[in-house]
């Protein structure tokens, strides 16, 4: 019993965050904030602590977590790092875990994990290793993610220094140019993103719930069935089914910061309570992301 309490304790002690972002953080007050949930004080805490003098010499650390976590701290680690680079532009920084969270089949881990490799490549710790880490990035080209993909442009940008836009096709033929070999992209294609449009319309003086999926309005008492059928189409073709909300983008800057989200936003809880019953994880986007459709080859 001594033991559980203990362990009990210590987890408690891990994820414990302070009510209040402190002025100034040291790495185990910043992973408290990287382990608990996305809200104000998490960003405050972590470009505050970006900005310290000290905060290169915390980059081992925080990536030796993300390693032990994996995949549970890729997204929050990678912006830290990213985050910290920016503002420190010569911390040096191992890029293998970095690439680990690349290779990922998890879109957030691509992206986070990308942007904090974005800015290493650009100052040419990349040369030497050109193939190896084209091969790992030209593959992120083929996500329907914009966040994904813009993150793979700009690593593969600064690697190379070649401007070939951000879909796969060009790098594919620069890649077969450069190393006399041909890219192996069967399994850059592994989900299949559904993306759910949803907002609140003006109906006979009452405001309600408008999904589209594809441009095609989905009533809303058939969302999940729409959802459940895509899930199993995805499944026959061997790919996860991904799914976005997205939302406008005034609605958006509202929407984290919200009390109560049933209330403010039910449109957008009952998507997400259709998704969550399939068994599939969500995020919510702005209109901003420009989603697009699947990438194939030749």
């Amino acid at each position: 019993m001594d033991g559980l309490v203990c362990l009990m304790v210590a987890l408690l002690a891990q994820t414990a965050r302070p009510a209040k972002v402190p002025e100034k953080l040291d790495v185990e007050t910043v992973l408290a904030y990287l382990r608990s949930n996305a809200d104000e004080d998490q960003l405050t805490a972590m470009q505050r602590f970006a900005k310290q003098s000290e905060a290169p010499q915390a980059i081992p650390r925080l990536l030796a977590e993300m390693q032990k976590s994996a995949p549970q701290l890729d997204n929050n680690v990678g912006l830290q790092i990213e985050f910290i680079l920016h503002s420190h532009p010569q911390a040096p920084c191992d890029m293998e875990p970095l690439l680990e969270g690349i290779r990922r089949k998890i879109w957030n881990s691509q992206q986070k994990c990308a942007q904090a490799l974005a800015p290493l490549l650009d100052r040419g710790d990349g040369k030497g290793r050109e193939q190896e880490l084209a091969k790992d990035l030209i593959p992120l080209l083929a996500s329907q993610r914009p966040r994904v993909f813009d993150a793979a442009e700009h690593c593969l940008k600064g690697l190379t220094k070649q401007d070939l836009g951000n879909v796969p096709d060009r790098w594919l033929v620069w890649y077969a140019d450069e190393f006399g070999d041909e890219l192996d992209m069967s399994g850059a294609v592994w989900e299949d993103l559904v993306v759910v449009r949803t907002s609140q319309v003006e109906e006979n003086g009452a405001r309600k719930p408008h999904y589209e999926i594809d441009k095609v309005v989905i009533p809303q008492d058939e969302l999940r069935a729409k959802l459940e059928e895509r899930k199993r189409a995805a499944k026959e073709r061997d790919l996860e089914l991904g799914v976005s909300i997205q939302i406008g983008d005034e609605r958006m800057a509202k929407f984290s910061f919200s009390k109560d989200m049933t209330a403010d936003f039910p449109d957008v809880m009952f998507a997400v309570g259709a998704v969550h019953a399939l068994g599939m994880p969500v995020v919510i986007s702005p209109e901003a992301d420009a989603f697009r459709a699947p990438w194939k080859q030749g």
